[in-house]
Parts: structure tokens; sequence; C-alpha cells
């Protein structure tokens, strides 16, 4: 439930927002009656059509509320149809792919249902632009939606509903200005959110990648102590140590029968020092162990967007800091490069042994490669990789990219 939440929190918060703007208006048109500004939009003639075509017309003998309510019942029903409508597209365009048609389809269609009451989902559909488009494309929706809705502002003054008074028509003209400015102000206001989360999710992911680097360079270095203190060991007091007990039994071959015991037993702990320490060093050079696993959850769990889900096997066991230094580059640089451009909501990292390698997979559900030509982290990953003996392979879809990285344990590594 909190992975779907942390996925869709975008879709939600919107469609929480246009329903309360929405509903707002719905209950205004309830409050104000025939008499509601509504009446006047796009929404409202065409609903005052409607009801000409099934009521009378007012005459010396009617008053004509029969159709007055008629027209409110319509404006209403439309309103919340039009609000419906509008959520559903609004949820269906944060499902759907980053930068591919369907979805440029699905925000004009919201334009048109926003415009035709001219209410305040404009303003939802403003901060829409900001957040889940570039700058530059969300300024040329904007600018689309305010243009139509001077056009529509026009056309209702002029053509809409003949005889209406002057104070009204000026009304009309202040509050679309307003409508206007509180667009741009939305507008500006998502991408001043937009930024400053970006610049947040950047520091954060920043702060991750530096205490994971710590916790491998941390592992690193006692593997390359523990290293050198067994080549110390086998080098300096090995080579000794065999010296020693080469000495020691010619001392005792050349003895003969009158080895003292004394002489015996030194050859004995010599040899017995010499086994230990062929012991300790086998042990230190064995019993390496990089925690790549616990860098890995270092990283994630510091970059709080997207969703990273990490599976890593168990009976994997990395022994080489080269190996575990590679893996962890390709994890990181990887993850840099989702959070740049793929605009994904869930990545699944997935380590595991396979055969006699280790196999690293990072899929994620943003928008693909799209056609665009690898930059140079992903080339400083199949150098790294090529290096070891590895394979790196990219997969591209419309909906996301999955990252094949397949390292030996062994060969080069050893």
């Amino acid at each position: 439930m909190k992975t779907w939440y942390q996925s869709n929190r975008l879709g939600i918060a919107g469609v929480l927002a246009c329903l309360l703007l929405g509903g707002t208006e719905v209950a205004n048109v309830l409050s104000a009656g025939a008499m509601s500004t509504e009446a006047n939009t796009p929404l409202g003639l065409l609903a005052r059509a409607v009801a000409s075509q099934f009521s009378p017309a007012p005459s010396l003998l009617r008053a004509g509320s029969d159709r007055a309510v008629l027209t409110l019942q319509l404006l209403l029903w439309a309103q919340c149809a039009v609000l419906a409508a509008y959520a559903c597209l609004l949820w269906l365009h944060i499902r759907l792919p980053r930068g591919s048609t369907a979805r440029a389809w699905v925000q004009a269609l919201q334009m048109a249902l926003a415009l035709l009451p001219m209410s305040a989902l404009l303003y939802a559909l403003a901060a829409q632009h900001a957040v889940t488009m570039p700058l530059r494309q969300g300024l040329k929706w904007l600018a689309a939606q305010i243009v139509l809705l001077a056009l529509i502002l026009v056309y209702v003054v002029m053509f809409g509903n003949q005889g209406l008074p002057d104070h009204y028509i000026r009304m009309i003209w202040m509050f679309g200005g307003l409508g206007i400015l509180i667009q741009l102000i939305t507008f500006g206001m998502g991408y001043l959110a937009v930024s400053e989360r970006r610049a947040r999710l950047a520091l954060a992911a920043a702060n991750a990648s530096l205490l994971a680097t710590q916790a491998m360079l941390a592992d690193t270095a006692r593997a390359s102590e523990r290293m050198r203190i067994a080549r110390d060991l086998h080098d300096a007091i090995g080579h000794h140590l065999t010296a020693l007990n080469l000495h020691l039994d010619l001392a005792v071959r050349q003895a003969g029968d009158s080895t003292p015991e004394a002489l015996r037993t030194s050859r004995e702990l010599s040899r017995g020092l010499l086994d230990e320490v062929r012991g300790v060093v086998s042990t230190e050079r064995s019993e390496q162990h990089i925690d790549l696993r616990s860098a890995i959850d270092t990283l994630c769990s510091g970059i709080p967007s997207p969703v990273l889900c990490v599976q890593y096997d168990e009976c994997l066991d990395i022994t080489s800091p080269v190996l575990a230094h590679t893996l962890f580059f390709c994890i990181q640089e990887a993850l840099t490069n989702i959070m740049r451009h793929a605009q994904a909501a869930l990545v699944i990292i997935d380590v595991r042994r396979d055969g006699a390698g280790v196999k690293l997979e990072i899929g994620d559900d943003g928008r693909g490669a799209r056609g665009a030509a690898e930059g140079n982290g992903l080339r400083g990953m199949r150098e790294r990789v090529a290096a070891l003996g590895g394979t790196l392979r990219v997969a591209s879809a419309a909906t996301g990219m999955l990252l094949s990285i397949d390292l030996p344990l062994a060969g080069r590594l050893a």
C-alpha cells in the first residue's frame, strides 16, 4: 500500500485538488441558483440552449421559471459530469508515459473540459503544466490555455447573451482577467515547487551516495589491511620460519643419534609455528567480505523518490573489492540517470548469483531512452564492466528501461 501511494501520490493530490475546486463551484451554483454567473459560461449557454428545446418560452401567461429551473438542473449535472471526466483524465494523464502522444491528447481533453465551464479547474491545469512538463513546454500549454480562455470571454460577452448590463460585462472581464492572473501565479508556484523538490532530491541522493561510498571504502580499507597483514606474515615471518625449519632439520640430521632433546623440541615448535602462520594467512585471504548489500541499502534508503525496490541474493558473497566497487558504481550511475532523465515512479534493483558470475539488473517504469544517444555515464559503465570481462546490455521500451550487467566472480577478478 505504501509503495502504491508513493508511486501515485502526484495523481492522488491532483484528483483531490480538482475535486475540491470543482466541488466548490458546484456548491456555488447551488447557492446562487438561476442568478449564478456560471450560466454565462459556454457550458451554461449550452444548458440554456438544451433547456429551450424542452420547455416553453416566457410569455404573458408564463413567467418562464420552469425553463430557468431546467437550465439550472442541466448546468449542475453538466458541471458534475465535467468534474468527474476531468478527474478521470487527470489520473490517466499521470499514469501515461511522459512525452507520449496519448498523454498530450489527454491533456488537450482536460483543457477543453476546464474551458467549458471556465472553472477553477483551469488553475489545477496550470499547476499540472508546471509539474508534469519541462518549463518551455509547460509555458506553451499555459499560453494556449490563456488565449483560448480570452477568446471564449470575448464570445460570451459579444454573442453569448444579448442585453447584459454594462456592469455585468465589466464583472465578466474583471473575473476573467483575475482568473488569468491566478493561472500565471499557480503555474509559477508549481514550477517553484518542482524546482525545490528536484533540488531536495538531488541533495538527498548526493548525501546517500556519500554515506554508501563511505561504507564501501571502509569495507575496502579493512579488506586491504587484512590482505597487507597476510602478505607481511607470509613474506616476512613465513620466510624466516621456513629458513629456521630448514636449519633445524639440518642440525638434527648432523647430530644423528646424539641429537639433544631440546633441539628436537625446537624443530617441532618451529614447524607448528609455521603451520599456524600459514593457517592465519589462509584465513585472512579467504575471509575477505565486502558488504555490498549494506552499501546498496544505504544508497537507496536516502533517496525519497522514485520508489526503490532492492532484491539481493543472500547466497551471493562478494570478496573482490574491484567487483564490489564496479557493481556499486553501476547502480549509483544508473540511479543518477533515472532521477535526471527517466521521470520514473518505480525502480527495481536485482543483484543475484548467476552460475559462475553475478548478474545485476536495474529496471524502471520511466519514459525510456526514446532514441537518445548514450551519455558519458553509460559509456563509463561499459568501460568498467568490459575491464573485468563482463557484458552490459540496455533494453529500452516506451514505458522504461532495463539495464543488465553480467560479471564473472573469478577470472580477471582473482
